[in-house]
């Protein structure tokens, strides 16, 4: 091993656990442009590139090291977040396959493979994921939420009535079991359903800091956002088409915010 190499990755490690993610990255930059084949600084690098919400790069950094370390389970698993992030689901799949051959007590694994299998609308497949996953870890959350919407699906109606008593009681006791829209197909009580909501953006949906100012503006015409993540051929998007297309063009200027894939959809 180059001294050197070492030197600069033990520091960027010093870095990383220090928050300091961006500057550890350029250390481990150094290092390994000294020691390519150093598996430990590929592997760390992957990771702050996932992070760093540099999810591109990620897949790409864990496809370099998983050439030098095949066998590393984690390593499989990480680039399947990786790639569930850039909406490659078939890619993710892969991955979680590769992670569970070498680690099959894995729960997040099993949970990850099945949200992949969810987004490729393999319902069953993912019923049975979710399935592995809780009796690995039955507090895993919302993996027993998205395994009763994967069997609600599938037409599975055998488990419902006590699955949604129990995600029910799962929400009122404030634990993580259901996503908010998921819980639309559980409870039709408004008091639960923003209960729901609560737990969901309290789990890590924390308010960012406004970007508003107070500035005062003085714009010809009244600018009117949509944000939306149904900018695609939707039920949503085709019943508002209309108040778009009826916006007094003289008065309003509006604008489209999507939070959802680019499509070549008109809508």
């Amino acid at each position: 091993m180059n001294d050197s190499a070492i030197a600069l990755y033990r520091r960027a490690m010093s870095l990383a656990q220090a928050g300091r993610l961006a500057e550890a990255l350029a250390e481990l930059d150094r290092a390994l442009a000294l020691q390519p084949d150093f598996a430990d600084g590929q592997r760390n690098r992957a990771d702050l590139l996932l992070s760093l919400k540099r999810e591109a790069e990620a897949y790409a950094a864990y496809e370099t090291y998983l050439r030098l370390r095949p066998a590393d389970a984690q390593g499989w698993s990480n680039r399947g977040i990786a790639a569930t992030e850039l909406r490659l689901p078939e890619e993710a799949v892969i991955c979680f396959d590769k992670a569970l051959a070498l680690d099959p007590r894995d729960a997040d694994a099993w949970n990850n493979r099945a949200n992949a299998l969810f987004e490729l609308k393999r319902f069953a497949d993912a019923a049975r994921d979710y399935e592995k996953a809780l009796k690995l870890a039955p507090d895993l959350p919302y993996a027993d939420g998205f395994l009763l919407q994967s069997r609600l699906r599938c037409c599975d109606w055998g488990t419902v009535t006590p699955h949604r008593k129990r995600i029910a009681g799962g929400v009122s006791r404030d634990a993580p079991v259901i996503d908010p829209f998921g819980n639309l197909a559980v409870s039709d009580s408004p008091s639960a359903q923003l209960q729901c909501a609560r737990i969901w953006i309290a789990d890590g949906h924390q308010a960012a800091s406004p970007l508003w100012r107070d500035e005062r503006y003085g714009h010809e015409r009244i600018r009117i956002a949509y944000v939306s993540g149904d900018f695609r051929p939707h039920p949503v998007a085709f019943l508002i088409a209309g108040v778009f297309e009826h916006h007094d063009r003289a008065r309003f200027e509006t604008i489209g915010v999507s939070l959802g894939a680019a499509g070549e959809s008109e809508l």
